[in-house]
C-alpha cells in the first residue's frame, strides 16, 4: 500500500475549536446520517469516482464498497471470498463477498494507493454507498473528532501530542485504548457496577449493553420492537431499559443511557467464542456526540469531556 499526503487546502476553526491549527495535520468534515443508529459519513473518492463512506470502527477492512459501486470504479476483476452480505434483513445476498486491489483511495487530503478493497452488500436507508474500515483509521492516524464533526490526518507525533495538550486543556478526560490484534478493536478499561468489562471504543451507532451484562446487573429490559440483524444474516430481539449503566472510566462516571441491548456473539454469527466477538460495553456515536469525544488513532487515545451528570467515582 502507498500513501501520500497532497497539497493541504486552508480551513478556519470555528468558535471553540478544540485546538490551535496543527500545521502538519489537515481535517475534512463528516456528516451525521441516521443509519441503524447514528453514523459518521464523509466524502471520498475510489479511483477518482466519488462516493459517500460511512467511517465504521467495527468494520475489520481498509476500505468497502458495493457490487455497483466497484463496477463504477471500474474494478471487474473481483475475487470471491464467500458467502457475505445482506440485501434485506436477515436475507443473505446471493453476490457474497469479492475483494480486489483498489488503486486510488482518497479522503481529503490523503491519498491511499493499491489497497485492498472489500466488495459485498448492505441494505440502508438512505443507500450506503461503502464503509471506511478500522484498518484505514489506523494506517492513516485518523482523528475522529466528534465536537466539530471533522476527521483530522495527523501526519507527525507532535500533531498528536498538540491535540492532546489542548485538549487536557479543556478539561478532556484521555482513556488509553489498547488494540486487541485477535478481535480487531480498541477497548478502553471500565467498570460498571463494580465489575470490570471491556468497553468497546466504536465511532458508529447506539450505545450497546450485551445482554448477559445487562442480566447481572439486572437492567429492566423492554422491547424495542425492532430485531438486531447482524451482517451474517443473522436475526434477535434487542431491548432497552429506562435504567443507565454507571460506567467508571478513569475514576470518572458517565451514565450510559438510550442503550440497546442484545446478544453480540449471536449479532457477529459467532456465539459461544466471546473471544471473538465485541466488548460487553460499546461506547457508539451517540456517547460521542453526547460528550465531545475525539478518538485518536494517532496516538491511541479516546479523548471524553467529563460528565456533569457522572461525577467522580
Amino acid at each position: 500500500m502507498k500513501f501520500a499526503i497532497t497539497a493541504l487546502c486552508g480551513f478556519t476553526l470555528a468558535a471553540g475549536a478544540i485546538e490551535p491549527a496543527l500545521s502538519k495535520t489537515s481535517y475534512v468534515p463528516f456528516v451525521i446520517r441516521q443509519v441503524s443508529g447514528k453514523r459518521p459519513f464523509v466524502q471520498a473518492k475510489l479511483n477518482g469516482v466519488p462516493l459517500l463512506l460511512m467511517v465504521h470502527s467495527n468494520a475489520d477492512f481498509f476500505v468497502m464498497t458495493t457490487h455497483a459501486n466497484a463496477a463504477r470504479a471500474g474494478l471487474k476483476k473481483l475475487k470471491s471470498v464467500g458467502h457475505y452480505g445482506i440485501v434485506a434483513h436477515g436475507k443473505v445476498s446471493a453476490l457474497g463477498r469479492a475483494e480486489t486491489t483498489l488503486g486510488s483511495l482518497r479522503v481529503g487530503a490523503v491519498e491511499n494507493k493499491d489497497v485492498a478493497l472489500s466488495v459485498f452488500e448492505t441494505p440502508q436507508k438512505p443507500v450506503m454507498q461503502g464503509m471506511l474500515g478500522v484498518q484505514w483509521l489506523r494506517a492513516n492516524h485518523v482523528i475522529v473528532d466528534y465536537a466539530q464533526r471533522r476527521l483530522g490526518f495527523a501526519e507527525t507525533d507532535a500533531d498528536a501530542a498538540q491535540l492532546a495538550e489542548a485538549l487536557r486543556g479543556r478539561g478532556y478526560i484521555a482513556l488509553r485504548m489498547t488494540w486487541h490484534p485477535e478481535r480487531r478493536n480498541y477497548t478502553v478499561e471500565g467498570t460498571a457496577a463494580g465489575a470490570a468489562d471491556p468497553v468497546l471504543v466504536s465511532t458508529v451507532s447506539e450505545n450497546i449493553i450485551g445482554l448477559p451484562i445487562a442480566q447481572r446487573l439486572n437492567l429492566p429490559l423492554a422491547d424495542r420492537g425492532e430485531t438486531a440483524g447482524g451482517p451474517a444474516g443473522s436475526v434477535q430481539p434487542s431491548f432497552t431499559s429506562s435504567r443507565a449503566v454507571p460506567l467508571c472510566m478513569d475514576g470518572h462516571r458517565w451514565p450510559v443511557g438510550g442503550a440497546v441491548i442484545y446478544d453480540q456473539a449471536i449479532y457477529a454469527g459467532k456465539p459461544g467464542i466471546p473471544a471473538n466477538v465485541p466488548a460487553s460495553i460499546t461506547l457508539g456515536a451517540d456517547f460521542m456526540l453526547q460528550n465531545g469525544a475525539v478518538i485518536d488513532y494517532a496516538s491511541g487515545t479516546l479523548y471524553v469531556r467529563p460528565s456533569a451528570a457522572g461525577g467522580t467515582c
